[in-house]
């Protein structure tokens, strides 16, 4: 009779202790999606891309409030050099206001064009046959660090920080 009891008393409080936890699925936005375009400049090297980010869950983390994922692709162009690029990464903002710190790390890929263009341009006067595109593309580490302006329950966003493949950048988008 104790046991049943203890397993009564046991689950009763378990329900009870359930239902006072606070719900970490609320969102610190109410756009959960958002677009933007980047430009980004840094010396010899530069980037245009446009990015779609979702936001996947809310922590209670004091540092990092939101974690999210971000895919972008775009151009980038150095001296001597053009080609596309892709990003993928995890991305982290704190805050529950207006103003965030943002970060993420994650991967892009990068095809260089003007060299592949070459190596092609190579291959046919030299009668070598034509290289692969993927000789043409390798994967870096990708992040930035930097400022992000979004109200809770706006549309509006401005980015500016730093990073990789975005050097220094600026973007402009929306939430929807």
């Amino acid at each position: 009779m104790k046991k049943i009891t203890l397993l009564v008393v046991s689950i009763l409080f378990s329900c009870a202790m359930v239902f006072s936890q606070k719900n970490t699925n609320q969102s610190v936005f109410e756009n959960q999606n958002s677009i933007y375009g980047t430009v980004a400049l840094g010396g010899l090297w530069g980037t245009l891309n446009i990015n779609y980010e979702r936001q996947i869950t809310t922590t209670n983390n004091r540092i990092f409030k939101t974690f999210g994922i971000r895919f972008g692709g775009g151009y980038w162009s150095t001296w001597g050099s053009t080609g596309s690029h892709y990003i993928i990464t995890p991305t982290f903002l704190s805050g529950t206001g207006n103003n965030h710190f943002e970060s993420a790390i994650g991967a892009t890929l990068l095809y260089d064009k003007d060299s592949y263009d070459i190596g092609v341009s190579n291959a046919n006067h030299g009668g070598y046959p034509i290289p692969s595109r993927a000789e043409y593309m390798d994967i870096y580490p990708a992040g930035t660090l930097g400022y992000r302006y979004q109200k809770p329950n706006g549309k509006f966003i401005f980015r500016a920080g730093a990073g990789f493949p975005d050097v220094v950048y600026i973007s402009f988008g929306a939430a929807f």
